[in-house]
């Protein structure tokens, strides 16, 4: 049988006692799947770990960390999270953008490469790197099918546009993960954890 971890939150009804959330839902669990070890639930975790000195910046944070740190038929654990915050990020949203954009424009360049060299007149084109002659009609992707050079149909101002793309990439990427690593940062030294939701998580058998 396989195994999967699940999780449950006092967010809705407010940042109480884990323990008395883990109980109920223990119960509630119990009293649904009765005594079957496979029902994928907190039925048969046999207690609960508080960790109140962790405090994650979101859920999904929250949750990665219980899935790797709880093990099946052991014991429940219970961290905090800081729950979502009501205005939107605009910052982040625009940063985001910009690099889904980037995304975009780099995943475009080997199509249109290949639409380019498909419509010439020529039959063949021969690769530089491997000096094999591949039939235009056959090119599927920017690299040589035979020896899988990079620039099998790239001109030198094709792959000057190719690096800068990808260094606007990089560089959107990196001051996309500097804003959130600082926002984030900020969130967690303001935060105040005992008015933090618990998140509750098991892995168990199903």
């Amino acid at each position: 049988m396989g195994s999967t971890t699940v999780y449950h939150s006092t967010e809705l009804a407010g940042p109480f006692d884990p323990a008395k959330a883990f109980e109920d839902r223990r119960e509630a669990d119990r009293a649904y799947h009765g005594s079957d070890p496979y029902g994928g639930s907190f039925a048969h975790c046999p207690s609960l770990v508080l960790k109140p000195d962790l405090l994650f910046v979101n859920r999904a944070v929250a949750e990665a960390w219980l899935e790797e740190n709880t093990r099946k038929r052991g014991p429940a654990v219970a961290v905090r999270y800081l729950p979502q915050g009501p205005d939107p990020d605009t910052k982040d949203k625009e940063l985001r953008d910009e690099v889904r954009a980037l995304f975009r424009d780099t995943a475009a360049l080997g199509p249109s490469l290949v639409a380019r060299a498909r419509s010439a007149k020529a039959r063949t084109r021969r690769c530089r790197a491997c000096g094999s002659g591949i039939a235009t009609a056959h090119i599927k992707e920017a690299a040589c099918p035979v020896c899988g050079d990079a620039g099998f149909i790239e001109t030198k101002a094709d792959r000057a546009r190719r690096e800068a793309i990808h260094a606007t990439f990089r560089d959107a990427r990196i001051r996309l993960d500097d804003y959130r690593r600082d926002r984030d940062a900020k969130r967690l030294a303001e935060a105040r954890p005992e008015e933090c939701p618990w998140l509750i998580g098991a892995t168990v058998a199903c």
